[in-house]
């Protein structure tokens, strides 16, 4: 029998035209740091210190349950995807800790202090 692959898409879009389209940003917290109050506290300030446009969402491995994925509180923590937010989380997280994601649809325009729908 022949191996027959399919994809499905609802939009596709050139490689430079993908960052314009990504709605969050995630985060991939080590499993040695998970636990690590200082770590986070000092991932609380890097977020607080790039505020943008794009939601936030943690992964979090926990070899007992497989890994948690959570979506950080919209009206606290949005960040800026930025070359200088990269390079801080990867300091403290490592190599390829952080990457833009599409994981949310906004469904509404935020404005300050609006509800944001999420699909």
């Amino acid at each position: 029998e022949e191996d027959v692959r399919q994809i499905q898409a609802d939009e596709i879009l050139p490689i430079g035209q993908v960052e314009s389209k990504t709605s969050a940003v995630e985060v991939t917290i080590p499993e040695v740091d998970v636990e690590n109050l200082e770590k986070i506290g000092m991932l609380k300030e890097i977020c607080s210190q790039h505020r943008g446009e794009h939601d936030l969402i943690l992964r979090l491995p926990y070899p007992r349950y497989g890994e948690v994925i959570a979506q950080c509180d919209a009206r606290k923590y949005v960040v800026s995807y930025e070359p200088e937010l990269v390079a801080k989380v990867e300091e403290l997280f490592g190599a390829n800790s952080i990457k833009p994601s599409n994981r949310t649809t906004r469904v509404g325009k935020r404005t300050n202090g609006s509800s944001v729908s999420y699909v």
